[in-house]
């Protein structure tokens, strides 16, 4: 009789977790979707770096979470794999060379991201220097004394320089008129 009763008490237990573990299913989709879509706002909020790389990650969850091939615990795993990648971009730096449009003209730059915290441009040849201006949405030059730090930034970012501390016009940036 023991035997009957601790052998219905472990099914009554496994009944109610199999009930628990159905309603946790049934709330994973909608969360990773709300997931989704908060990173979708992040990245549109966000400094504009690798936009066609963030955006095809993007695309490629939205297809994965759709797709009823692919397991829940897979779907839940390439959206924090995501997370990750995006989490990582606010703790590194990076030095890439883009076209930027600086006051309606298409303009080849070096570009340096200091993580989420601030985007610097300087031309070619090593003369204007920029920022974003993450407010108004648009690329806005800074003044020459700031030329060489910006230099300096790019060249330690590219590793072609030891890392040194530098004074970046970081916050807010008041233009000299």
């Amino acid at each position: 009789m023991d035997e009957n009763n601790a052998a219905a008490a472990r099914i009554a237990e496994k009944t109610t977790e199999l009930t628990h573990m159905e309603q946790i299913g049934a709330q994973i989709d909608p969360f990773l979707d709300e997931v989704l879509t908060r990173m979708r706002r992040l990245i549109a909020a966000d400094l504009p770096f690798l936009p066609d790389e963030r955006q095809r990650r993007v695309d490629s969850l939205e297809r994965l979470l759709i797709d009823p091939e692919v397991s829940q615990s897979e779907r839940l795993r390439k959206l924090m794999e995501a997370l990750m990648v995006e989490l990582e971009y606010g703790q590194t730096i990076e030095v890439t060379r883009q076209t930027i449009d600086i006051a309606g003209e298409a303009t080849l730059v070096n570009l340096f991201r200091l993580g989420r915290l601030a985007l610097f441009y300087q031309h070619l040849d090593g003369g204007d220097c920029g920022f974003y201006n993450i407010a108004e949405g648009t690329w806005q030059p800074l003044p020459r004394r700031y030329q060489g730090a910006i230099l300096a930034a790019m060249e330690m970012g590219a590793k072609q320089r030891p890392v040194d501390i530098l004074t970046l016009p970081i916050g807010r940036i008041e233009i000299e008129k």
